[in-house]
């Protein structure tokens, strides 16, 4: 009986050390996500293919917790009497969120042929992750750096907030808009519906070098995004949603490591349920816990998934017999806890005014 024991307390010894071995700190588990994840896999009568890069990984050391709270704005504040002595101008002010609207629509740089409601072309450039966009806004008199120097104007009188405390997820460039026609079968540009191509920057607050990955839309809950569009001095808009930090509830925890939550998701994969990833990324998923909003770290990848293995419709993007690329309403962005692998309970699309319930947090003392 006695041999049992000892026997049983070096199985318990050596369970606790395999799973101590699975946490990681944020640093090692940049190093071990660098590559991303790639491969193919076989369930269920499917090949799953799996082509998911990094989209992008902060620098920092340690992965803290952070209460926070959302920055509210009043109509009647005179930060905003810059923006109302403009033509065409409206604020709408919210408890967590603010957007200025500016959008004149005598301006004929922007609407010279009036209504136009036959076919129109608008090329679009992408730049993702803080890569300086090549191609400009067609005839926009704003350079890459003033549009980032107005900004951060904007930025940092509202919020106090400038654009260090933000990663820059995506900048968009659009040429002018023109009329469609046919050359030889083949659509072109003909004359033109606008003279000002546009700028347009999507970024994500950051929190100790960690970005905001997801937060809700509502204007009334704290989330960590700003977008941002212009094309002349009397035609942008901007929408601020911004949180300020309250405490650190924990200065570091520990982090699931890469191949362990690379090994969830093949369970999901091996259920039949996960059908295709092609991106991943780490950051903080703003959380509710009671009367509190607490900063979670999290997974969020994109890909195709259902909670029905035997669900036979097509859930990655495809090309349809027109050529055009269809996305399936189960190819989007799904959560995980960055500590556990679960994924996370979002709430129903209908319900954007709310956010996904707080997990338990793993401290480093849990899993020693």
């Amino acid at each position: 009986m006695k041999k049992m024991l000892i026997l049983l307390a070096a199985l318990l010894l050596v369970s606790t050390a395999a799973s101590a071995q699975e946490y990681v700190t944020l640093a090692q588990l940049r190093e071990q996500a660098g590559d991303g994840w790639h491969g193919t896999y076989q369930a269920h009568g499917r090949e799953i293919t799996i082509d998911a890069d990094l989209a992008w990984m902060t620098e920092s050391d340690a992965c803290p917790i952070v209460e926070v709270e959302g920055i509210g704005f009043e109509e009647d504040d005179e930060r905003f009497d810059q923006y109302l002595a403009l033509p065409d101008s409206h604020i709408y002010a919210f408890p967590c969120s603010v957007s200025v609207d500016v959008l004149c629509r005598d301006n004929k740089e922007l609407y010279p042929l009036g209504a136009y409601m036959g076919k129109s072309r608008q090329e679009q450039h992408s730049y993702l992750n803080g890569e300086t966009p090549v191609v400009p806004p067609e005839n926009n008199a704003l350079s890459y750096e003033e549009f980032l120097a107005r900004i951060d104007s904007d930025l940092n009188r509202l919020t106090g907030f400038t654009l260090h405390d933000f990663h820059i997820q995506e900048v968009m460039t659009t040429s002018c808009a023109y009329k469609t026609k046919k050359v030889n079968g083949e659509e072109m540009n003909g004359d033109p519906l606008t003279k000002v191509g546009e700028w347009h920057l999507d970024a994500q607050q950051l929190f100790y070098g960690i970005p905001v990955v997801e937060s809700s839309v509502h204007p009334d809950i704290p989330g960590g995004l700003f977008h941002y569009s212009y094309t002349v001095p009397d035609n942008f808009w901007f929408q601020f949603k911004c949180m300020r930090e309250k405490r650190v509830m924990e200065e570091d925890v520990p982090l699931l490591a890469f191949d362990a939550f690379i090994g969830r998701l093949e369970e999901l994969i091996d259920a039949g349920q996960l059908r295709g990833v092609d991106e991943i990324a780490f950051g903080y998923m703003p959380c509710v816990s009671g009367n509190t909003h607490v900063l979670l770290p999290t997974w969020r990848i994109l890909g195709g998934y259902h909670k029905n293995p035997n669900y036979e419709k097509e859930l990655m993007p495809f090309v349809d017999e027109d050529g055009a690329i269809l996305y399936p309403i189960g190819y989007r962005e799904y959560y995980f806890n960055a500590q556990t692998g679960d994924m996370i309970d979002m709430p129903k699309k209908n319900h954007d005014d709310a956010l996904p319930n707080a997990y338990k947090v793993l401290t480093w003392d849990d899993v020693k």
